[in-house]
């Protein structure tokens, strides 16, 4: 049963809210003619307290709810994309790192360093303002594989992402 549906033409998103009664599971739906750019967008539903962040296929799943009588969905953007060319490691390494630069986030210059190990792969993400000041609030990160979408909050500038073989991290979103 379709409880909300929602379109937002500037970024090209329709969605749909749906509830089934047989499961008594509540999803969301998020589409676009390019499904890439649906993967890890922060889905909110304020009247009932539940947020989530979309998988590989654009979908929310907020689990076992009530029958819910939202009338609205938020969708948040994130504040800023790294785009990565898919981090595998060369056979004869076994850690690498990559360093990116995001101007005017949290209301600074940040530098985040992507630490990869192998065996199992664990990427550690680590963000520190340029300006030397600590960051002003905690930031959250929805690592995008080729497989799956992994939520991670960055707790002291650290966030640590665990990814299994085969999977490649291609996109990191800033919340």
């Amino acid at each position: 049963m379709t409880i909300v549906r929602f379109a937002d033409q500037a970024q090209g998103f329709i969605g749909r809210l749906m509830y089934d009664a047989v499961s008594g599971h509540l999803h969301f739906y998020l589409l676009s003619d390019d499904m890439t750019q649906t993967r890890g967008i922060r889905v909110i539903l304020p009247e009932v307290g539940l947020s989530g962040v979309t998988d590989v296929n654009g979908a929310v799943d907020f689990g076992p709810q009530e029958a819910p009588t939202c009338r609205e969905v938020q969708i948040v953007l994130p504040r800023a994309v790294v785009m990565l060319e898919p981090l595998a490691l060369a056979p004869e390494r076994s850690r690498e790192e990559h360093h990116f630069a995001l101007k005017n986030l949290d209301d600074g210059d940040i530098e985040i360093t992507i630490s990869r190990e192998e065996s199992p792969a664990r990427y550690r993400l680590t963000f520190r303002r340029m300006d030397g000041r600590p960051t002003l609030r905690e930031l959250k990160v929805v690592a995008i594989t080729d497989l799956r979408t992994v939520e991670s909050a960055v707790e002291r500038g650290v966030a640590v992402v665990q990814a299994e073989a085969p999977e490649c991290l291609l996109k990191i979103h800033i919340y």
